[in-house]
């Protein structure tokens, strides 16, 4: 049965369970909503966002894939990402696997149809850890390969904070649920985080404007990127000593 929620579902999700019961039958156990669309009630035809789904079922034998795949063009006319499908022992294999995003999912989800195979899963912190330190390595490594590769150049480094600011809102985030924090998180959630990492607050409030859509000029860019790197260096030492 399709569940009711405060939250109203998205049109095209409430499209997708049906078509999704029609491939699988009775093996679809539950279709769930996460990121963006659970909180913005869905996306409209001018909004570049798309709704993320993913789907449990008993099995994934290749004729409803095929049948899946004919579905796909027209998920995506209507703001629909691919949705994921997976068993259930795929789902609880996977969270050591991509502990980040299931931590998410789990935190921050709207079940569409079925029982919430998410109320009952965990990721371990150890696993979660290990993901936000290597997301944290990545992004200040590819912070200093850029700046080598645009030879400092101040419009060019523009389009490095610009481009860079949103993955580091991202990585704030995924920290925060080190401490407990869940998303979506505010400024405020945000600044907390920022805080417990012993990060420059006036850097972090610039790019979390820059992440907001506020324009990053080549002087600008200029100003804020040698304590931007450290901001993002400080982040991987902190994610690196963090303990439970």
């Amino acid at each position: 049965m399709l569940l009711m929620s405060e939250r109203h579902l998205p049109q095209a999700v409430e499209r997708l369970v049906p078509e999704l019961q029609g491939v699988f039958g009775t093996r679809l156990r539950s279709v769930a909503v996460y990121g963006d669309a659970v909180h913005l009630g869905g996306v409209d035809s001018h909004d570049s966002r798309q709704i993320h789904t993913i789907a449990i079922v008993d099995d994934l034998p290749a004729a409803e894939l095929r049948a899946c795949a004919g579905l796909a063009a027209s998920w995506q006319r209507r703001g629909l990402a691919t949705p994921l499908l997976l068993s259930g022992t795929d789902l609880q294999r996977s969270l050591d696997a991509f502990p980040m995003e299931f931590d998410q999912i789990i935190a921050d989800h709207q079940m569409a149809f079925g029982d919430d195979p998410f109320a009952v899963l965990r990721v371990a912190e150890a696993d979660l850890r290990r993901a936000c330190e290597a997301q944290a390595r990545s992004h200040a490594l590819h912070l200093r390969q850029s700046y080598l590769e645009c030879a400092a150049q101040p419009a060019s480094l523009a389009r490095i904070v610009s481009a860079s600011a949103v993955p580091f809102r991202a990585l704030l985030t995924a920290v925060g649920r080190l401490h407990g924090e869940r998303a979506p998180l505010d400024a405020a959630g945000l600044a907390r985080v920022a805080a417990r990492a012993s990060l420059d607050a006036a850097t972090v409030t610039q790019m979390l404007a820059c992440a907001a859509g506020t324009p990053v000029n080549a002087t600008d860019a200029e100003a804020i990127f040698p304590s931007y790197l450290e901001a993002a260096e400080q982040l991987v030492r902190h994610v690196d000593a963090w303990r439970a």
